[in-house]
């Protein structure tokens, strides 16, 4: 074989491999908010009356610069149902850095944690008064930042 030939394998394998790392790096930074999402929604369906209408989670780079990992998850609740909602941020706060409970109008989430990147709920809130209460983690020591969404 000749030099040109043999690069040219080695720079195929080497992409191969970089592609499949970056798909293996996804898949845990994926599982990682899988787990966050479980405490989040089972910590705010312990807290509340109705339970939960819709939660949603996300990881990437979501705001700022830089690179990094970072994790965003939301669950749409009845506004009514929730009866003491420190005791909800507290609990929350036990596994999440930031946590907030906002008003819900549209499906829209808005949240100044989400600026490079869009969520929406799938369910409309109607005219009822509903929440958004919400998680945000800068970074986690579990995560990978070579995942190409952190980017």
């Amino acid at each position: 074989m000749n030099r040109n030939r043999i690069g040219m394998i080695l720079l195929l394998a080497v992409t191969v491999g970089l592609l499949a790392s970056c798909r293996f790096f996804g898949a845990s930074n994926r599982l990682l908010l899988n787990t966050m999402m479980d405490t989040f929604t089972e910590t705010v369906s312990a807290a509340t009356d109705d339970g939960i209408l819709e939660a949603k989670g996300i990881y990437g780079k979501l705001n700022g610069n830089g690179n990094g990992i970072q994790y965003f998850g939301a669950a749409l609740v009845k506004k009514d149902s929730v009866s003491d909602p420190d005791a909800l941020i507290s609990a929350l706060k036990e596994d999440f850095e930031i946590v907030e409970i906002t008003g819900q109008t549209g499906v829209r989430i808005e949240s100044k944690y989400l600026e490079h990147t869009t969520l929406s709920y799938d369910t409309e809130p109607g005219e009822g008064e509903y929440l958004t209460i919400l998680f945000f983690n800068s970074s986690h020591p579990a995560s990978n930042n070579t995942d190409l969404a952190g980017h």
